[in-house]
């Protein structure tokens, strides 16, 4: 450009164009835009586990009791908790790592703790009333967001 009596600039043709300086602007802020938004994706993603993972523990809680009160198996049923894994049981007490158990393995950004009567990690249910063992409460919590689900057995064998 050259700046003219007139008081204006006189523009070339040659400087039409972006600058190299004005593209790695732009690709920058795209970068950053990009960035922001997968956290957010990657965020949400784990957050619908977390809540999917609490929904299957609460379910599968309610239908120990539940095939117990029916006599599925002719036994009781029990769930185990511990740091790494849920197992779902048949008999009195479980035998942590069985095949026959239905395991669901916890997530490594979840947690999940029980705070159950008698210091046990597990309840089953009884026969014909679905009473449980213990009571007490299992926590399903997310250890990246202030997220935590609380699962409560009470002596009638309820779960909420």
């Amino acid at each position: 450009m050259r700046y003219l009596l007139s008081g204006h600039f006189e523009r070339h043709a040659a400087s039409r164009g972006f600058t190299f300086v004005e593209i790695l602007v732009v690709l920058a802020v795209m970068v950053i835009i990009v960035a922001i938004t997968m956290n957010g994706i990657i965020n949400y993603g784990h957050r619908q586990q977390y809540l999917q993972f609490a929904r299957e523990v609460a379910d599968g809680v309610a239908e120990a009791r539940a095939k117990t009160i029916a006599g599925v198996g002719d036994t009781t049923h029990g769930v185990y908790i511990s740091p790494t894994t849920i197992e779902f049981f048949t008999g009195s007490t479980p035998t942590v790592g069985d095949p026959g158990n239905t395991i669901i393995a916890v997530p490594p950004y979840i947690n999940a703790t029980s705070t159950l009567s008698g210091g046990v990690q597990y309840v089953t249910f009884a026969r014909l009333t679905g009473a449980p063992s213990v009571t007490g409460t299992i926590e399903i919590g997310h250890r990246r967001e202030a997220a935590t689900t609380t699962l409560t057995i009470y002596a009638s064998g309820l779960v909420q």
